[in-house]
């Protein structure tokens, strides 16, 4: 099933999954840091920290995506989900995946330019209006009570 076809999403917002999303996003900031750069932003100094956040998004990305495959679920976007986790990465952010993104804020901090932060706001927004809230939806539909108890304790992001 596409993401576009499920009940209660808006095809017009919906035209990747979550890591297409991300990619094209990637792909945007380094775009616009070269032809729309505007003004330097982020101080030079802080390359390294940036650096370290890119990276930050990598391991709790990765690490949400192993914890998924080793407790046999498929990191499906678009699929009712089978198994409500809250351990691991999941016990700090009920979206340690999407929170695993914080890549994206590592490459554009990284560059620097204030053409690629624009990217930033916009693809929190899709990703906040267009997938989390449907998938908080379809968690609080299978799992009822648990997901409101899990939900009242984790925060969504940190």
């Amino acid at each position: 099933m596409s993401p576009t076809s499920l009940p209660g999403r808006d095809p017009r917002l919906l035209v990747c999954d979550p890591p297409q999303c991300l990619l094209l996003a990637l792909l945007a900031v380094v775009v616009l840091h070269v032809l729309l750069p505007i003004a330097p932003v982020v101080p030079r100094a802080w390359f390294w920290g940036c650096a370290g956040i890119a990276v930050l998004g990598i391991v709790v990305g990765q690490g949400a995506f192993a914890q998924m495959r080793r407790n046999g679920v498929a990191p499906d976007f678009a699929s009712r989900p089978a198994l409500l986790l809250t351990d691991r990465w999941y016990r700090h952010s009920r979206h340690p995946m999407y929170l695993g993104m914080l890549l994206l804020l590592g490459e554009a901090t990284m560059l620097g330019s204030l053409g690629a932060l624009l990217p930033l706001p916009v693809f929190v927004l899709v990703m906040q209006g267009c997938y989390i809230r449907d998938e908080d939806r379809r968690l609080h539909e299978q799992f009822g009570p648990r997901w409101l108890d899990y939900r009242r304790r984790v925060r969504a992001w940190i």
